[in-house]
């Protein structure tokens, strides 16, 4: 299956890290360039289960000028049809599962 994970930094991108876990673990670079977007292509097997999970180290989401989007083979896996993200604590996303006082959201896809 083709996963997509597209990046818009904000102000301080060096804040921002995810991974995908599973049969694999693929960790995000370091993003270094402010307000900048970045996409990253996968091909992973699709009779596996995995999990992104992305982090905000300093704890306040990605600014409004920022935001992320994961896609499984064209689609959004939230579910919601709204393929981007833009900002906000990631609290603030009540349709995704999240821990930790806004510095992280959990994505589980493709649970067969």
């Amino acid at each position: 299956m083709d996963v997509v994970v597209t990046i818009d930094s904000d102000n301080y991108p060096d804040d921002i890290s995810w991974k995908i876990t599973g049969e694999t673990t693929i960790s995000s670079p370091r993003y270094q360039d402010k307000n900048s977007n970045y996409i990253h292509e996968y091909c992973l097997d699709a009779t596996k289960c995995y999990t992104f999970t992305i982090l905000d180290s300093y704890g306040d989401g990605i600014s409004s000028s920022g935001g992320y989007s994961v896609e499984v083979d064209g689609e959004a896996v939230d579910g919601l049809g709204d393929v981007f993200k833009k900002g906000g604590k990631f609290e603030d996303h009540k349709h995704l599962n999240s821990i930790d006082e806004g510095r992280h959201n959990i994505i589980a896809f493709n649970y067969i």
